[in-house]
């Protein structure tokens, strides 16, 4: 489990690597988006993938040829083998003069114990980072559990507007607007009706787009991928496009001036 985990977490600093330095920079945001999605999938689904072995640079069993049959001595060095057969009668008559006597009891007792050799330090040290993985795991998808909960609590606890498909929750306090699902989370008395009409079209792009999808697949990634900072990144960048996605989208509507 843990060379798996290690696996897809190098795959996805490639990725991050790869989207940094001929990608981040394009103002192709729906090719962007497309590109590190997959490339996450890719990350967790290639580890898995058994590499054919005439695929790989090592030699196939097939490939070596070795002779296996038993070379006769006695054709190929018939002088040690005539030495041989003398040493093994002699050894046989010396046998029968000196016959093997039986080990005392008192012989057997004194031999001491055999010494019991401890696991090696790296089996212990891995059991241990197999602990902390699922520790930590266990807790990032508590708290993302949490998290979903809460939203769903204050969508259906708040005044609601509904805009055709759109739910649009009251909320207080100087919380940032934000959207999940079909749920768009803002403030009223925090802005004019200008910035807050803007700030709904924004929302609402994000929702007709499924960009909800993104962001709860990149926390599942941080669910499993805890430990790497370069999936923390990854997350950043990936909202990061879809805020610029979203802005285009946005500045094509003919009443939002694009100066402001």
């Amino acid at each position: 489990m843990i060379p798996y985990i290690l696996h897809v977490a190098l795959l996805i600093s490639i990725c991050l690597l790869f989207y940094k330095i001929f990608l981040q920079r394009e103002t192709f945001y729906g090719l962007n988006r497309v590109v590190l999605l997959i490339c996450l999938g890719l990350s967790f689904v290639l580890p898995l993938i058994t590499i054919p072995q005439a695929w790989t640079l090592r030699a196939t069993p097939e490939s070596v040829a070795v002779d296996t049959r038993p070379q006769p001595v006695t054709e190929m060095y018939p002088q040690i083998a005539a030495q041989v057969q003398k040493q093994i009668q002699a050894a046989e008559k010396q046998t029968i003069k000196t016959p093997q006597t039986a080990a005392k009891p008192e012989a057997i007792k004194a031999q001491p114990p055999v010494p019991v050799q401890d696991k090696p330090i790296w089996q212990v040290v891995f059991k241990w980072m197999f602990y902390l993985y699922w520790a930590g795991a266990a807790a990032f998808g508590l708290n993302l559990l949490l998290q979903v909960i809460v939203l769903l609590f204050r969508a259906y606890t708040n005044p609601v507007i509904l805009d055709g498909k759109f739910r649009i929750i009251e909320v207080k306090g100087d919380k940032a607007p934000c959207s999940f699902g079909n749920n768009i989370f803002i403030n009223p008395e925090k802005y004019d009706w200008d910035t807050y009409n803007q700030i709904l079209m924004h929302e609402k792009v994000h929702i007709q787009q499924g960009h909800s999808f993104d962001i709860l697949l990149a926390e599942l990634v941080l669910v499993f991928q805890w430990f790497n900072p370069f999936a923390w990144l990854y997350r950043g960048e990936l909202e990061n496009n879809l805020e610029f996605l979203t802005d285009g989208a946005v500045l094509g509507h003919n009443p939002v001036e694009k100066e402001s």
